[in-house]
């Protein structure tokens, strides 16, 4: 799957289910939103799961807002997959 085929097929859909259908081509962004030990995709907004008992691992995850060098890091190394459509990072 190409950036430029997930492009084309978006251009067909409507806005409002624009960032879902990504997700659903190419799976969810490893950038992610955390409130509250909730995790969420930070492209569609859908809940991954919760840190509050240790049951989601964010190793492999940057978080909207968290600035460190680590995340910058992380944010550089990601592929289009991880980035396209996703809410803005820190890094």
């Amino acid at each position: 799957m190409t950036l430029t085929f997930v492009k084309s097929v978006i251009a067909k859909v409507p806005k409002a289910s624009r960032a879902a259908t990504v997700c659903a081509l190419v799976g969810h962004s490893r950038i992610v939103e955390l409130c509250l030990g909730q995790v969420t995709c930070a492209r569609c907004g859908a809940i991954l799961g919760d840190t509050l008992a240790g049951a989601y691992d964010l190793s492999q995850r940057l978080i909207v807002g968290h600035d460190c060098k680590a995340c910058r890091r992380d944010y550089r190394n990601m592929t289009w997959r991880s980035r396209f459509r996703t809410a803005p990072a820190s890094a």
